[in-house]
């Protein structure tokens, strides 16, 4: 079971959650101005929707899988200490 066959459910998200047992949600928006692009992020725990961190990156496009990185590096930094 992963968060895309279950979309394709029509399950919301706190379905999905539940069905995967997830403690934590990160959600975002991004962006894209001309050759930047904003990254906005948050991770909320997900049994209370409390906010733990937001991060905002505003980075090159051509750079996005660097960015991709360091949202996973960040994400694990903060979910571990």
């Amino acid at each position: 079971m992963s968060v895309f066959w279950l979309k394709q459910q029509n399950r919301s998200d706190d379905e999905i959650k539940r069905a995967l047992r997830a403690t934590y949600d990160v959600e975002g928006s991004a962006r894209k101005a001309g050759d930047q692009i904003r990254l906005s992020l948050r991770l909320m725990r997900a049994s209370d929707r409390a906010q733990l961190w937001i991060e905002d990156y505003n980075v090159p496009f051509a750079n996005i899988f660097d960015v991709q990185q360091d949202v996973v590096k960040i994400t694990q930094y903060r979910l571990t200490r």
